[in-house]
């Protein structure tokens, strides 16, 4: 009994430490989710194909296709549709009940 009350007490230490250093990052996830980040994100992939580019190494074939498609349709899509959608989707109890 004992020895128990002490487990508790010191996980329970532990938890509040790691919940405390664990706090930036899931403010970091929901501004991605939410689309907060998408300028951001948005800028960083498109450096980061210029960099591909320089190097001489063939571009995305995603870029071709959205420009062929010429954009015409296209959303102003932010944060990441459909995300709770998905992750309950995945979890058995909670995807028989919503499809």
């Amino acid at each position: 009994e004992e020895i128990l009350d002490e487990y508790r007490m010191e996980r329970a230490m532990l938890e509040k430490k790691f919940s405390a250093m664990m706090q930036p990052l899931y403010e970091e996830r929901k501004a991605v989710v939410i689309g907060e980040f998408d300028g951001a994100i948005g800028e960083e992939a498109k450096k980061l194909k210029e960099d591909v580019a320089e190097e001489g190494v063939v571009e995305d074939v995603n870029d071709e296709e959205d420009s062929a498609a010429g954009g015409g349709g296209q959303q102003d899509v932010r944060g990441i549709p459909q995300f709770w959608a998905c992750a309950m989707g995945h979890v058995d109890v909670i995807a028989e009940l919503i499809t």
